[in-house]
């Protein structure tokens, strides 16, 4: 398996942090890479919920494997080349002092062996993509706050 992990912190309460992650189909409207994101699902939120994303002409469906308010938020994702067994993003929140530290970590499980070096690349490539993900949604909250008037 590979694992990429990113993160960055925030001086915000991990609450403000999970009401943007958990608002689970609207990541179109913070992401800069997803053009556009709908719920497939009934429910919208919790274990087994999914959506779908368009980036460009790559379409990905994300389904929520892990569930736990205000700390953890993870998915699988389909779409990828069929090399991989299984793809994971998972969000951890983690208090800091007055703020929070989000880690999120791609996953990459091959189906065999030989698949060990197209998952290191194809990591490299989610791991970018995830750290402008953290720069996006810190931007996203940060802007959200001045909007609203509330001060960190």
């Amino acid at each position: 398996m590979v694992a990429v992990t990113k993160q960055i912190s925030m001086n915000v309460p991990p609450d403000e942090i999970w009401e943007t992650l958990s608002k689970f189909d609207q990541i179109s409207q913070w992401a800069t890479f997803v053009s556009h994101s709908s719920q497939l699902t009934e429910r919208s939120s919790g274990i087994g919920c999914a959506r779908r994303i368009q980036q460009g002409s790559n379409t990905i469906v994300e389904t929520i494997t892990e569930w736990e308010e205000n700390q953890v938020l993870a998915y699988t994702l389909s779409g990828f080349p069929p090399v991989f067994r299984r793809v994971t993003n998972r969000w951890l929140l983690e208090p800091d002092g007055s703020g929070t530290k989000i880690s999120l970590t791609v996953e990459l499980l091959p189906i065999r062996p030989p698949a060990n070096l197209p998952a290191l690349i194809v990591g490299t490539i989610v791991g970018r993509i995830n750290k402008n993900m953290l720069k996006d949604l810190k931007k996203f909250i940060e802007e959200s706050r001045n909007t609203t008037g509330v001060s960190s």
